[in-house]
C-alpha cells in the first residue's frame, strides 16, 4: 500500500475519532430564545452558555428539562436548519411550545432518538426527519399529535415506543430498520423506495385515514416486512393498499372501513391473515387471504386474469334487502376457496374453484358468465305491506318479513 493511500485512512480515522469525541450535550437555557441563539445553550442542566459558543450539531444530544424555563410559556423557534442526535423534553415544565418560523428551508432533523414531554406543547408545522445511522433509536411523542410529514431516512433504526399521531400527513419510512411497538395513526404511509429496509409491526394497530388515495403503498423490493399479529384500519373513502415489487409480501389484518375501497397488488403474490371490507370494494392482483368478508349491501369488483386465493373461508353473506353484487372486473374474475358462506348474492362474470367449488350461493341471483358455482334462487313468497315507515315501495320495513318482494 503506497504511502498517500496510509496518509488517507490515517486521515479518515482521525475524523471518525474527532467526530465521537467532540458530541456533545446541550442544555436549553433562558427560556424563549430561537435555535441558532448561542445564550441560550448549555453544557450543563441550567449552567452557562456553553463556553464553545456553539450551536448544536447532527452528533449532539440536546435536553429541555425543569431548568430550562422559568415562566409558563415560553418558546423554542427552529429559525435555522437543526440539527442533533438526540432531543430529550422529558423533564421540562412549565408548558414551553417547540415550533418553527416561516421560512420553508428551516426544519429539523433528528440524528438519533426523540423523546418529548407531557409538560409542553407541539407546534412545529414542519417537516420531521429522522436520519439516524445507529440502530435502536427511541421515539415517544408522549401523546403529542404531529401536524406535518414524519419522514425515516439513512440506514438506521428506530422504535416507536408509544402511539404516534400524525395528523392527516404522511409517514415516509425511505430506508433502514422501522419498528412499531406501539399504535400508529396517520394519512398514508409510503414506504416504496427500493432500499433495503427492515419494517416490523408487532401487534400494533395501524390507522390510516385517508381518502381517494393509497394510504399504504410498499415497493416489496428490498423490504423485509414482519408484520406481526398487527391490525390496519383504511378508515377513508378510496382508500387502497398498493403493492409494487418483484417478490411476495405478507401482510397481517386489514380492516376497509368505507366505499371505494381497493388491494391493488402488482407485485408476485401478498399474503394477508383476515380482510374485511366493511363497504364496497376490489380485489386486483393475485392476492392471498386466510379469511375474507364481503359486507351486506355493497358492490364488490375482482379484477379478470389473476386469482383470489382464500386458505380458511369467504364469506359473503347479504340480506333480503341488501344484496351483495358481486362481478368480474375486465373479464371473469377468479376465487379459489377451501370454504364458503355466501347467501343473498347478484353474481356476475365470476369464476369458481378449489376445495369449495361449485360454490353454493343461497338465495341468489345468477347474472351470467358465472363458472362453476351452485346458485340456488329464493324461494317465492308471499308478503303483505304495513307501511310501517314511510310510503315508499323500496323500504324493507314497511313489508311484513322486511324485505321488497322486486330484488332484482
Amino acid at each position: 500500500m503506497n504511502t498517500k493511500a496510509i496518509s488517507l485512512i490515517y486521515i479518515i480515522i482521525l475524523l471518525s475519532i474527532s467526530g465521537v469525541v467532540n458530541a456533545k450535550d446541550f442544555y436549553w437555557i433562558g427560556g424563549s430564545g430561537n435555535w441558532n441563539e448561542i445564550q441560550h445553550w448549555s453544557d450543563q442542566p441550567g449552567g452557562q452558555v456553553n463556553p464553545d459558543a456553539a450551536v448544536p450539531n447532527f452528533s449532539d444530544n440536546v435536553f429541555f428539562d425543569e431548568n430550562s424555563f422559568s415562566i409558563t410559556g415560553a418558546e423554542v423557534v427552529i429559525n435555522d436548519v437543526a440539527k442533533c442526535a438526540n432531543m430529550d423534553w422529558s423533564n421540562v415544565t412549565n408548558l414551553p411550545t417547540l415550533k418553527a418560523d416561516n421560512d420553508p428551508a428551516h426544519f429539523l432533523t433528528i440524528y438519533g432518538g426523540l423523546k418529548l414531554g407531557t409538560d409542553m406543547l407541539l407546534d412545529l408545522l414542519k417537516p420531521l426527519y429522522f436520519s439516524a445511522s445507529t440502530p435502536n433509536n427511541e421515539i415517544d411523542f408522549a401523546g403529542h399529535t404531529f401536524n406535518e410529514d414524519i419522514h425515516f431516512t439513512k440506514n438506521g433504526g428506530w422504535i416507536i415506543k408509544t402511539p404516534l399521531h400524525v395528523q392527516n400527513h404522511i409517514i415516509y419510512f425511505e430506508q433502514g430498520n422501522l419498528s412499531f411497538e406501539a399504535d400508529v395513526t396517520c394519512a398514508q404511509i409510503i414506504a416504496d423506495n427500493p432500499i433495503s429496509r427492515t419494517w416490523t409491526l408487532n401487534n400494533s394497530t395501524v390507522n390510516l385515514t385517508g381518502s381517494g388515495a393509497s394510504v399504504l403503498m410498499i415497493n416489496a423490493d428490498n423490504l423485509n416486512l414482519n408484520p406481526g399479529n398487527s391490525n390496519v384500519i383504511a378508515s377513508g373513502v378510496g382508500a387502497s393498499i398498493a403493492i409494487s415489487g418483484s417478490v411476495p409480501l405478507n401482510l397481517y389484518n386489514i380492516e376497509f372501513q368505507k366505499n371505494g375501497a381497493r388491494i391493488i397488488n402488482e407485485t408476485l403474490l401478498v399474503n394477508f391473515n383476515n380482510v374485511e371490507f366493511m363497504d364496497g370494494g376490489s380485489l386486483q392482483g393475485p392476492n392471498r387471504f386466510q379469511n375474507l368478508i364481503f359486507t351486506k349491501g355493497n358492490d364488490y369488483f375482482i379484477q379478470n386474469g389473476y386469482d383470489q386465493t382464500i386458505l380458511d373461508s369467504w364469506t359473503a353473506i347479504g340480506t333480503c334487502s341488501e344484496h351483495i353484487n358481486l362481478s368480474g372486473l375486465g373479464g371473469n374474475g377468479s376465487i379459489i376457496a377451501n370454504a364458503v358462506s355466501l347467501e343473498f348474492l347478484k353474481i356476475n362474470n365470476m369464476s369458481a374453484s378449489g376445495a369449495a367449488a361449485p360454490f353454493d350461493a343461497n338465495d341468489s341471483f345468477d347474472l351470467g358468465g358465472n363458472t362453476n358455482w351452485n346458485i340456488i334462487p329464493l324461494t317465492p313468497d308471499n308478503y303483505s305491506w304495513t307501511g310501517a315507515t314511510d310510503n315508499k315501495w323500496s323500504t324493507p320495513s314497511n313489508w311484513d318479513k322486511n324485505c321488497v318482494p322486486s330484488r332484482i
